[in-house]
């Protein structure tokens, strides 16, 4: 739908034609309607649909710049999702009118520093620890807050943090307030605790994704899946602009990371636990200003990385929780104007539980020789 259809603020407006923004997604389009009237919704939808713009817009749109007390909390994960939100709502500031202001609530700063801004930023964009650390420092009223957004739900029951998220919002929130939460993966598990949670009445919103995304696996044990891994980047028929290299444990990353190095792939890099917050911004930068061809990650850790240049995922390991092979999916095919791929090693015993999440979620499997 054309970016004129919603009464969104006409500042936003010019911001989203600013970035050749001309027509909102499937997401944005179901979702924005019911946020411009603080409905509570709980929005399944696909990484790279749009789902940030589908609540920045309306929850920026409802704000009283007059009213220098927090009315929205944006709840995250982790820290770097937290960062790449509070990106976006710095660009879309430059556009305002009147100031925007945000505040994070992450870790890694000054405590003294946020208890002196915390409560009086129109927007507070935090990690459920980190906000009831604060808040415990300083108790600080939030009476004027209209809604909640949870970002990521499925990531933070993952993380143990929704309970301590909840607590807080028991203890320190209206519940007349709006609850709006967002992921890629919403199981009937996650969905049964959201509404014995909340009382709040949910509009559900679901969004599949778009674009074909062509699957190939590859046939390996676990003895020669490095050598597999050397061929398929060595390979004719993969060039890729970026390509995630997804692991299951924090300690393998390390190990993928230095065996492409020892092979001689340039352009390298990895993400883990071990980096510094320091390393951390520094990777991102990198990221963002394309020096980074093959970056090796887990799942956790890349959930924090938006990015919309990612033509290849390959799965060093299947997830350990099928669902979040539709979040690996999801990361690309976010730009280019093409199709995004995906290459799967699997052993005998994977290909079935790959065979299961495609049947699933109706993925066409294609078997690749390297």
């Amino acid at each position: 739908m054309d970016i004129q259809a919603f009464n969104i603020l006409d500042t936003l407006k010019v911001f989203l034609k600013s970035k050749n923004f001309k027509n909102f997604t499937p997401v944005q389009d179901k979702t924005i309607p019911l946020l411009l009237k603080e409905k509570s919704v709980l929005v399944k939808a696909p990484t790279g649909s749009g789902k940030t713009f589908s609540f920045l817009l309306p929850i920026i749109t409802n704000i009283d710049f007059n009213l220098d007390k927090t009315q929205y909390i944006i709840f995250v994960p982790t820290r770097e999702l937290g960062i790449q939100i509070k990106k976006e709502i710095t660009k879309i500031n430059e556009f305002l009118d009147q100031e925007l202001k945000t505040q994070l609530l992450i870790g890694g700063s000054e405590k003294n520093e946020e208890m002196k801004k915390y409560g009086k930023s129109h927007i507070i964009v935090a990690t459920p620890s980190r906000i009831t650390e604060i808040h415990k420092l300083k108790p600080t009223s939030l009476s004027e807050v209209k809604g909640i957004i949870i970002d990521e739900v499925d990531m933070v029951v993952d993380f143990g943090s929704f309970e301590e998220l909840f607590d807080f919002y028991q203890k320190n929130l209206k519940k007349t307030i709006s609850v709006s939460i967002f992921s890629a993966t919403l199981n009937q598990e996650i969905k049964k605790m959201v509404s014995k949670t909340f009382t709040n009445i949910f509009t559900e919103v679901n969004v599949n994704l778009e674009k074909p995304i062509t699957n190939y696996y590859i046939k390996t044990d676990d003895r020669s899946k490095f050598l597999v891994l050397e061929k398929l980047l060595n390979s004719d028929f993969i060039n890729p602009y970026l390509a995630i290299i997804f692991v299951n444990k924090n300690d393998e990353v390390y190990k993928v990371f230095k065996f492409l190095e020892k092979e001689g792939f340039i352009n390298v890099a990895f993400f883990n636990k071990e980096l510094s917050q320091r390393e951390r911004k520094r990777l991102l930068k990198n990221l963002n200003n394309d020096k980074i061809v093959y970056l090796v990650t887990t799942d956790l850790m890349a959930r924090g990385i938006d990015l919309l240049n990612i033509t290849h995922v390959i799965n060093f390991d299947l997830p350990f929780d099928n669902n979040y092979y539709m979040h690996r999916i999801g990361r690309t095919n976010r730009s280019f104007n093409k199709q995004g791929q995906i290459y799967s090693l699997v052993n005998e015993k994977e290909l079935q539980k790959l065979h299961n999440i495609a049947d699933k979620n109706k993925i066409n499997l294609v078997k690749k020789r390297v």
